[in-house]
């Protein structure tokens, strides 16, 4: 295990150093005129798994570029989303459990940075894990933070904690529009939304419409039949997933998905009712990926391709090719510097760990992805 983790860093920090030396600094082309961002993540969302996602399809992968070797630097839900807020690996942030987004150093996040810099910051949908409900959190100016099952979740909706009737995902889509449509009615100012539906998390609950839905029939790779796992530390060889399970628990991940389908759908009728598609650069992630049965493994929080990679779309429109497919390296660590170098805004010098210890590198900065989207 130990050697497989020392691995996929060394890949991606590799991948890094390649890519720094790609392009130098670049001037923004939107520095004048700093673009909305939007970021949607998903939980647990596996590679090869758009399938069900038209609308999503459509906005992102047919209307901007696909990313086919996209990653996350550690396929866990807290650390992730801890690097997509500031654009560090995991021992330079500091959050390096599910429970440990108190250490996330704030000061450095992205939307820290751009709310400083003038923009409405919002956000909707899962913040961190072991984040109190009731705490709200810091740097957002409106906010709907999600914890709970499917059904009926509770919200703090700007710091008013309460159960708010429906499935999650719609009430996040509802929210989100509803935020969208504040932007505009308040000023000209550039805004930034971050959204985190609980889709596809286990349990998997499907709305009621798609509880029967078809999915497409899952193909199983040869890694899910392994028979001889001699190679493999201990723990994978005792790793025994059923494969039955496995698929009735995916069919119902895919259902969750259409659910987090229509919530992309309506924020791409809502941003061109706006006249907002234009002027908003959106990502498209997912936190990790997860592993249906290879190896005999059912889980996430393993270095297996699998798990570490991830469905990663951008749309720009004027700078990002409508239907264009990328092969470079890239990490839900590129975001941060990415959306910031798009807004014309200098990144954080200070990249040091916050946990006290010997970090690898002493940033883990890349270079931006929006320096040669064009």
């Amino acid at each position: 295990m130990t050697r497989l983790f020392i691995a996929a860093r060394l890949a991606l920090l590799v991948a890094g150093a390649f890519l720094s030396g790609l392009v130098g600094p670049q001037a923004s082309p939107a520095a004048a005129n700093p673009p909305n961002v939007l970021i949607i993540v998903t939980d647990d969302q596996r590679i090869g798994t758009l399938g069900v996602m038209p609308h999503t399809v459509r906005f992102f992968k047919r209307g901007g570029r696909t990313f086919t070797r996209g990653f996350v630097t550690t396929p866990l839900c807290c650390p992730s989303r801890s690097s997509i807020f500031t654009g560090l690996y995991a021992h330079n942030h500091g959050v390096l459990g599910n429970n440990g987004g108190h250490a996330l150093p704030q000061s450095i996040t992205v939307q820290r940075q751009l709310h400083d810099a003038g923009y409405w910051t919002a956000m909707v949908g899962k913040y961190l894990n072991g984040w109190p409900l009731d705490r709200n959190p810091p740097n957002f100016d409106h906010w709907a933070v999600s914890k709970g099952p499917y059904i009926d979740p509770e919200f703090n909706i700007d710091g008013n904690v309460r159960r708010v009737r429906g499935y999650s995902t719609d009430v996040v889509a509802s929210r989100a529009v509803h935020l969208l449509r504040g932007f505009e009615g308040a000023d000209s100012r550039p805004w930034f939304l971050y959204l985190a539906p609980k889709a596809p998390h286990l349990p998997s609950t499907p709305a009621a419409k798609y509880a029967g839905a078809h999915v497409p029939p899952w193909r199983w790779s040869p890694a899910v039949f392994e028979t001889d796992r001699s190679d493999k530390p201990q723990w994978v060889q005792q790793s025994l997933a059923s494969r039955t399970e496995t698929a009735s628990t995916r069919a119902d991940q895919l259902r969750t998905l259409m659910s987090a389908d229509d919530l992309v759908g309506r924020l791409s009728r809502t941003l061109g009712n706006l006249g907002e598609r234009r002027r908003t650069i959106a990502f498209f992630l997912s936190d990790n990926g997860f592993l249906w049965g290879e190896h005999g493994l059912w889980r996430k929080g393993q270095p297996y391709t699998d798990s570490i990679k991830v469905p990663l779309l951008m749309r720009w429109p004027g700078h990002v090719a409508r239907g264009s497919r990328e092969r470079r390296f890239v990490a839900n660590i590129d975001l941060a510097p990415t959306i910031l170098d798009a807004a014309g805004i200098q990144a954080p010098d200070d990249c040091r760990p916050s946990w006290g210890g010997s970090p690898w590198v002493r940033c883990s900065r890349m270079r931006p992805i929006s320096a040669n989207v064009s």
